[in-house]
C-alpha cells in the first residue's frame, strides 16, 4: 500500500519510507494516507527553558513548501495520531510538539501574536521561532 507522495513528480512510495528515505525526493515527501480531524486552538508562547509541549515527535522543517503550509500542518497532525496525542503544536514553521498532558499544558506561558496564520479563514497557521500554533485532534 503506497500512502505517501512526493509533491514534485508524484512518485509513490511505501510509508516506512516516508520520513528516511534518501532519495532525491526526501525534501518533498507528503503523508497522503487518511488525514485526522482537527480544530486550530490558537497561538500560544514557549520558553527555551521547560517547554509548554515537551515532545518535539517531527521536525519537518526541511520539507517545507511555504505557498502549502497545510502539508506541514497535515504532516505534524498524521504522526501525532499515529503517536496517540490528542494535541499538537506546529513551532518554527515546521516542528512538531505534543506530549503527555499537552492538552493542559499547551497554555503554560499565555496567548501570543507571534504565529503566521496561513489560513485566515479556516484559523490554521504555525507557529514562529518559540510559539507554538496548538491544533486538537477530534
Amino acid at each position: 500500500m503506497y500512502t505517501c507522495t512526493c509533491v514534485c513528480c508524484f512518485l509513490q512510495v511505501r510509508r516506512s519510507l516516508c520520513l528516511f528515505t534518501r532519495s532525491a525526493h526526501k525534501r518533498k515527501l507528503y503523508f497522503t494516507g487518511r488525514l485526522p480531524s482537527f480544530q486550530p486552538l490558537g497561538c500560544y508562547h514557549d520558553s527555551y527553558y521547560g517547554g509548554a509541549l515537551t515532545d518535539n515527535y517531527a521536525n519537518f522543517r526541511d520539507q517545507i513548501i511555504w505557498k502549502r503550509m497545510e502539508l506541514t500542518v497535515n504532516q505534524c497532525a498524521r504522526v501525532a495520531q499515529d503517536a496517540g496525542y490528542k494535541y499538537f503544536a506546529v513551532q518554527y514553521y515546521g516542528e512538531c510538539y505534543s506530549g503527555k498532558d499537552a492538552g493542559k499544558s499547551y497554555a503554560k506561558y499565555g496567548e501570543s501574536t507571534k504565529c503566521w496564520q496561513f489560513n485566515k479563514d479556516k484559523g490554521f497557521g504555525v507557529g514562529k521561532e518559540w510559539t507554538n500554533f496548538i491544533y486538537r485532534i477530534k
